[in-house]
């Protein structure tokens, strides 16, 4: 019983991991895009 409740639990931290990598790189993939665009006006 313990075994499988810790691998659900590794299985949500590594899918909420997984997610916070993906907002992170997102926010900063915009971040770049809006510097990029304020350079070229």
């Amino acid at each position: 019983l313990m075994m499988g409740m810790s691998s659900k639990l590794a299985a949500m931290t590594g899918i909420d991991a997984l997610g916070h990598a993906i907002e992170a790189y997102i926010s900063q993939t915009l971040f770049f895009y809006q510097i990029c665009m304020l350079r070229k006006q």
